[in-house]
Order: structure tokens, then sequence, then C-alpha cells
């Protein structure tokens, strides 16, 4: 009785998916073949504030390929001693999520959060005495159409806690927090990420404390810088120093990251000009990206640079106020924001681009055309290989809890492409990502378009993955991806 349940049911599914595609294909078949390379570039957004020359006020803004877009909206213009900041942004779809602080009439700093430049209001935590403190919001993501805001009130609340679609959430275990980035902040599916560092470094995953390795032990001074996930694996950049003790009277200080808890060392510095530090960390495939700076032990100099699985690149060297400050990769591309010589810039491959009148520089996305004028974030896909489909959405290992379970699979295109093949298997009562589950074919079509929806099958575990065919012969095919229905 089960199968003769579920045929019909997969035959259902797959006219769905079969008559997305074909609707999907002809409402842009009249436009595809009018839109220039333009949108397939990867545009870079680079969060942070804008200086007006002509009135001396620094205002909270976005540069998009170098260009800035001033955020106005939630501010007074009038009052002259005006300073907002753009501290977190993040691409989604057409949408464009910006958080950051203003500065309101009692010149107290209030978290802000702008949506398309919407200035939009955010409820955050007051005293005990009913006021609202300095505050900021210092990072944002969006996942699974779920925005999460992550304000910073050092004078209201000790600890972490975030806002998910404006709503507060605190987390099962205090989470204290600290001088903190939006780089410390990672949600891969319905999962929350954070990274601090006080008497030691670690991160919280929904506020489970994971403590990381120190080789050395006892440092002076340790600081986590970013967090990044992909799969399973959770990589922590941060630095360290000690001071100097014993016969050799030596300062060290460390730049390094930590993968799934264990310490990797990328450089040492040592002495008056021994700086070493990190800023941000980007994994692709198997690459590590991160970014951060260092000092020449001769002169002082200050240097950007990045490392690539261990292996450092110079970007700029100057007298001061030269470093890095976010990174990011896509396909070949990697892309580094930072200062040289106290001028806010972001380089592409080594080759520096200036942001004219940037003041302040704090985060960095990127995002790439899908070829049908809608912006696709890059910066956290999860397959950075152009000759392979790059899924867009969803990330591996989601947690699905809406109901009914229709899914969007979306991906980048492939050159030399014709068409591409979904297949979609599910485990029948499994919601264990890795156990061992034996998946059972659902749905498996060929479409030239790059976007299927799809309704799931149960409340289990369902794997996808998508193969590029070119002339009846496959070029390339994704791993299998993971989606997890609770519902």
């Amino acid at each position: 009785m089960k199968n003769l349940i579920l045929r019909p049911l997969r035959w259902c599914a797959l006219f769905s998916f079969l008559f997305s595609f074909t609707t999907y294909a002809q409402n842009n078949k009249t436009t595809s073949q009018q839109k220039g390379s333009a949108d397939n570039q990867t545009d870079v957004y680079i969060a942070g504030s804008w200086y007006d020359k002509n009135t001396g006020q620094i205002l909270a803004a976005y540069f998009k390929n170098g260009e800035p877009v001033v955020l106005k909206e939630g501010q007074d213009p009038g009052n002259f001693a005006v300073r907002s900041l753009a501290k977190s942004i993040f691409v989604e779809g057409n949408n464009i999520h910006v958080v950051g602080n203003t500065l309101n009439a009692s010149n107290k700093e209030i978290a802000a959060y702008w949506k398309n430049q919407k200035f939009q209001p955010l409820s955050i935590k007051k005293d005990k005495y009913g006021n609202i403190e300095n505050s900021s919001a210092t990072g944002i993501e969006v996942s699974n159409g779920n925005v999460f805001i992550f304000p910073y009130q050092p004078a209201t609340d000790k600890n972490y806690y975030y806002l998910k679609n404006g709503q507060e959430m605190n987390l099962p275990n205090q989470v204290p927090s600290g001088a903190i980035n939006d780089r410390v902040h990672f949600v891969s599916g319905n999962d929350v990420y954070l990274a601090h560092a006080t008497d030691e470094a670690a991160y919280w995953k929904n506020g489970v404390k994971v403590s990381l390795n120190n080789t050395m032990h006892h440092p002076d001074r340790v600081q986590v810088s970013s967090i990044f996930v992909t799969g399973n694996d959770v990589y922590v950049s941060g630095y360290k120093s000690y001071a100097s003790k014993g016969a050799d009277n030596t300062n060290r200080q460390m730049a390094l990251y930590w993968k799934n808890g264990q310490e990797v060392i990328l450089s040492t510095g040592s002495g008056r000009f021994g700086t070493r530090s990190t800023s941000s960390i980007f994994v692709s495939g198997n690459d590590v990206y991160v970014s951060g700076m260092s000092q020449d032990p001769n002169t002082g100099e200050s240097i950007a640079i990045y490392w690539k699985n261990g292996q450092e690149v110079l970007l700029a060297k100057g007298p001061t106020f030269t470093q890095t400050f976010a990174i990011a990769v896509t396909g070949n591309d990697v892309y580094v924001a930072g200062e040289n010589a106290n001028r806010k810039v972001y380089w592409k491959n080594g080759q520096e681009i200036n942001l004219p009148n940037c003041s302040d520089l704090r985060s960095m996305m990127l995002a790439k055309g899908d070829g049908n004028g809608n912006k696709v974030i890059s910066s956290n896909v999860e397959n950075n290989n152009p000759n392979v489909p790059q899924i867009i959405e969803p990330k591996n290992y989601t947690v699905m809890d809406q109901f009914p379970r229709i899914t969007k699979i979306a991906w980048m295109p492939v050159a030399n492409a014709t068409v591409y093949e979904v297949i979609i298997e599910y485990a029948s009562g499994y919601h264990d990502f890795k156990g061992p589950a034996d998946y059972s074919p659902y749905i498996s079509g060929k479409i030239k378009t790059r976007a299927v929806t799809f309704e799931g099958s149960g409340a289990c575990v369902h794997r996808y993955k998508i193969q590029a065919i070119n002339n009846d012969k496959i070029i390339s095919a994704t791993d299998w991806f993971y989606i997890n229905y609770l519902h």
C-alpha cells in the first residue's frame, strides 16, 4: 500500500516540478536575450560610512563596486554632529539589508536597520529604567527567508541576544558580548553561531559553548575575528599574543585559525615589530582564505595581507593604517577590503580599487547576477568552482520547519551547459543527516532554466544534486545537498 500511495504523490510532485520550470522559462524567454553580460558580473558591496565634504558630516553608507550609496533615512541631516555607520550588509535576491547605528537627538548611538535604503525601526532592549542606552546593530544574516539581526548594547545587556524577523530571541545559555564586528556571527539554516574570546577563544552554536584549542596555553591576549561555517565544518579566525618571559625577553604574536576546534598557526611575529593579526575567514571548496595584517620586522611598516592555505599574499605596505578587514571569494577571484595608508580600498586579485570619500569600512559581501536580472549571494555559496553548478538555495544541511514543504532549488549557470538534470531523493523516517539512511528516488528531470520549486515527500531527510549537461553528456555535477523537513 505504501508504494501505491507514494506513486501518485511522486507524479504530482513531478508535474508541479516540470510545470514550474515551463512557466519560469516562458516568463523569461522574451527578456533573457536582451540582458547583457552585466547580469552575470560579480558586484562588490561594502558597508561603512561616507564623508560629506560639503557639510563635514559622516553618514552610514554602502559602496557598490566602489560607488557610494548614502543611507540618509532615520537620521537628522540638519544636525551637524550627525555621525552614523553601516556595520554589516547582506544581499538577498534584489533586497539589500544593512545594519549599523545612527545618532539620535540626545547624541546617543542607536541601532539602525535599512532595507533597500528605507529605514526600518528596531525593537531593542531597554535598561531597567526604561531607557535606551548606546546601542548598535553589528551583524545581519538572511537564512531561509528569515532575517537575523545582532544588536550590541554593552550598557543594557552584557550577553548576546538577537532579533529574528524583529522578534527578540535569547540564547539558552549566557553568551558574553564584547568588542565585536559583523564577522563573528554566522547563520546556517536555523543554526546560530557566535564567536568570541573572554578568558579563552570559543564559539557558541545555538548557545552551546565550544572551546577552541590553544597549543601554547595561557596567552596574555586572545581574540577571535571571524567565523565561517560550511557543512559540518566550523572555521574561526583569530590571533593571540604572549608577553616576554624568560631569558629571550621577546614578545610573540600569532595569526591563526581553528578548524573544528583545532588550531592552525598562520604566522608568528616577535619583538618590537611583531604584530600579526587576522580579520576575516572564508572557505571555498578545500581552500581556506584568511585576511589580516603584519609588520615589516625591520622597518615596522604595516602590511595588508591574506593567507591562502597558509601561504601569505601581500597586498600593500605602508607607514601606517595599512590593513585588511574582510575577504570573500567567488570562482577564481579573491576580494579583500581594507585600507592602504589610511585610504579605504578593496582589492580584486591584488588590484587596488579606491572607495571615494569612504570614512570607515566594516564588512563586505559579494553578489552575482543569475542571468535573469536578479542578484544572488555568492559570499556563502557552498561550491565556488565555476565549472560546477553553484547552489544558491537551499544551503547544504538546511533544516526546514515550514508546512507545506514547498522548496525552491536555484543554482548559478555553467558555461556550455544546454540543460540541467535535477535529482531528488528522500530517506523515509530519517532525520539524521549523517545516519545510515536508505534513500529512495523521488524526482528526476531535465530542464533549461536554473530554478525549480517542488514539494517534499514527507517529514524526513531529502537530498538533491544538479548535473550540467551538454548534448546528452554530463559535463559536471554537484555533490549531494541535504534538507531535513521537520513536518
